[in-house]
């Protein structure tokens, strides 16, 4: 099924190709874009929550050891 896919894509980037082919190029950079694109989105979302969820459990261990300093004076 995949061939299948592939070989289709592939004949009719060749017909619009000859049909237009300074259309295809510019079609073909921007896809290029857009794919690469929505790997940086991804990686600067992950980046962004982990450093979040790094922020949310440190902020809890001060705060359990502030308690913990807190009860050993009281």
């Amino acid at each position: 099924m995949f061939i299948s896919a592939v070989s289709l894509m592939g004949f009719l980037g060749l017909v619009a190709f000859d049909a237009w082919p300074q259309g295809v190029i510019v079609v073909f950079f921007f896809v290029g874009i857009i794919m690469s694109l929505q790997f940086l989105v991804y990686g600067v979302h992950m980046a962004a929550r982990t450093v979040a969820n790094g922020g949310r459990a440190s902020s809890r261990q001060v705060v359990r050891a502030v308690g913990m300093v807190r009860s050993m004076t009281a």
